[in-house]
């Protein structure tokens, strides 16, 4: 048997002949973050070692040598197909194909027409499918990659970067190409919760993507803390094995995801409203399914019309169409004539716009600068990944506004960061959750007041700065709120950890705050270990280099807070234990109500 594997085969139809009958197909889950539902399946080859290689990129490589790629890739597209549409509501997914580089040099975008004939024959509609282009393709060939982009786009396929950031030039390749979708290297998302260098350069690759009206994949999931940063920082879909593994067996594909998906409903996403729904315009969608007369014809009957949304088959926002783009044919005496043209479907395909793509949930002070480079002047608003409603820029930018006075009266002014008010709501919508574990935790500068009397006001507030950006690096990733109480006073608020993760994350941030610290002082105070100071009677005191002392408020699964007064006095003691404490850092579990207790609200401080 093995000797079969080796060779069994001499030429291209030997090859392709064994590839129909030995290759099957797996299909992963792709999970969307927004509205904890199934988005997709990715479609990934196996049993490639009936072909004595042992990877997919291998069995390509041979397929190269046979110079059959374009047919081994025709094969499995077809194979995917048939098994995509074996999935149960699969009319409402999207089929993610892979397409290998070499492909494209030979076949161009003709390869558009063998993926739709693929799709058609298994009744998949083309706006189902969504081709993967790695970003290690040769940059060469942009200028074929363009042309297969544009007849990809009047087939309403749409296209994605595959390994984003894997390459070394992602910059060029996402301009040209124009994706719908950005998938992010699995490197990136491993232990993206505990890296803050990864979670810095992901979240501005996802606020980047979402102002080019480009929704962001995370592959590579692998944990239910990998899943919480991804979805705090703003990704679009999720995929890994943690969401679900590849599945060859159609019995099994249904089931994989409803243990992630349960993960994801639970996972919430603190201190974002629903500001967005003020400036909210509920303008009527079209589908890019539907006919180019009528269409047209929307912009007829409402003559202050200028932007008419495009949706696909399953409300998922592609895009718009204005009207200027289509006044030849709105106003043109044989327009009529123009749109028995065979080919306007296609045209009007061609004329969608991309852009920009928002949850409502998205806080304003990050739809500004999105709505401020739209070409369109609009962006289009989403509830659970669907189309929802669109925000002109001029709405976006008097809610945004109104919004920044508000904001201003709850945010502390130095760092930015909620106020006592959300810091109290916090407190009172968490203390009554009993479904996880809730941490409180309480920062306190440690010799902060002869800090400043000694190097003066302006140190202290950058040190105060300095520790809020130290906050948020942290505790960002792992899905927390973070407030300042008030001068040298943070607040944080944390849950779905276990204690371990919580005094680590704890002790992490005091001894990166001590070390940065270090930097205020002079080299005689580092060599020492402290600074001195001249008291009122004029006497020299020591004082230890600035660090801080952190107090953890444990409410546990199934508890209730019984009033935020409660949760004051405990608090307060907290500190008190922290500060005497040597390693600065203590964790008490509270007292509180039991879930069983009739539910009330809980009374603020007054």
């Amino acid at each position: 048997m093995q000797g079969e594997k080796t060779i069994g085969w001499t030429d291209s139809h030997a090859f392709l002949a064994r590839a129909e009958r030995d290759l099957d197909v797996a299909l992963q889950p792709l999970v969307d973050l927004n509205g904890s539902r199934v988005h997709g399946y990715e479609a990934l080859v196996r049993r490639v070692d009936s072909f004595a290689v042992d990877s997919p990129p291998a069995l390509y490589d041979l397929a190269a040598l046979h110079g059959c790629v374009v047919e081994l890739e025709a094969i499995l597209w077809h194979k995917a197909c048939q098994k995509f549409a074996g999935v149960d509501d699969f009319e409402r997914l999207k089929l993610f194909l892979n397409i290998d580089g070499r492909s494209i040099a030979a076949s161009g975008a003709s390869v558009i027409d063998m993926v739709t004939r693929a799709a058609r024959l298994c009744q998949i509609e083309p706006t189902q499918i969504c081709l993967e282009l790695s970003e290690s393709t040769d940059i060469m060939m942009l200028h074929r990659l363009a042309d297969v982009r544009a007849h990809a786009r009047q087939k309403g396929i749409w296209v994605a970067i595959d390994d984003f950031g894997k390459g070394y030039s992602q910059m060029k390749f996402l301009h040209e190409l124009e994706p719908d979708l950005i998938k992010i290297d699995r490197f990136f998302i491993t232990d993206i919760d505990c890296d803050a260098r990864k979670y810095l350069l992901v979240s501005s690759v996802v606020r980047l993507a979402h102002r080019l009206g480009i929704r962001i994949v995370a592959e590579g999931i692998e944990t239910p803390e990998e899943l919480a940063a991804c979805r705090a920082l703003g990704a679009d879909i999720a995929q890994g094995y943690f969401i679900g593994r590849p599945q060859t067996d159609l019995d099994t594909i249904g089931d994989i995801t409803n243990l992630a998906l349960l993960s994801v409903v639970n996972l919430e996403l603190d201190g974002v409203g629903a500001e967005a729904l003020a400036a909210l315009e509920e303008v009527a969608c079209v589908s890019v399914n539907d006919k180019p007369e009528s269409v047209i014809q929307r912009f007829k009957d409402d003559t202050s019309l200028r932007v008419l949304p495009v949706v696909s088959g399953d409300d998922e926002p592609v895009g718009i169409i204005l009207e200027e783009d289509l006044r030849q044919y709105l106003y043109n005496p044989y327009g009529h004539m123009l749109l028995r043209n065979s080919g306007i479907h296609d045209l009007l395909a061609g004329l969608i716009r991309k852009v920009p793509i928002a949850d409502y949930r998205t806080p304003l002070c990050d739809l500004v600068p999105t709505g401020a480079i739209s070409d369109a002047a609009c962006i289009l608003i989403t509830k659970s990944g669907r189309y929802l409603g669109i925000i002109t820029t001029q709405a976006l930018l008097r809610a945004a506004n109104d919004d920044r006075v508000r904001q201003a009266e709850e945010q502390n002014p130095l760092t930015q960061l909620p106020g006592n008010r959300l810091i109290h709501k916090n407190i009172e919508d968490y203390g009554e959750r009993t479904d996880v574990d809730r941490y409180f935790f309480y920062f306190d500068f440690d010799a902060f007041k002869p800090f400043n009397d000694k190097f003066g006001f302006s140190a202290g507030d950058r040190a105060i700065q300095m520790f809020g950006d130290l906050l948020r690096a942290k505790f960002s990733p792992l899905n927390a709120f973070i407030g300042h109480v008030g001068g040298d006073d943070f607040f944080v608020s944390l849950h779905d950890v276990d204690r371990d993760r919580a005094v680590e994350a704890a002790e992490a941030v005091r001894a990166e705050f001590s070390a940065s610290a270090v930097s205020f002082y002079a080299a005689e105070d580092k060599k020492n270990g402290y600074f001195t100071s001249t008291d009122r009677d004029g006497n020299h005191v020591k004082h230890k280099l600035l660090t801080c002392s952190v107090g953890i408020a444990h409410l546990k699964r199934s508890d209730r807070l019984e009033s935020l007064d409660q949760f004051g006095s405990v608090a307060s003691q907290i500190k008190k234990q922290a500060k005497a404490a040597p390693q600065g850092v203590v964790l008490r579990d509270m007292p509180g109500v039991a879930a069983r207790s009739p539910k009330r609200r809980m009374k603020a401080v007054t």
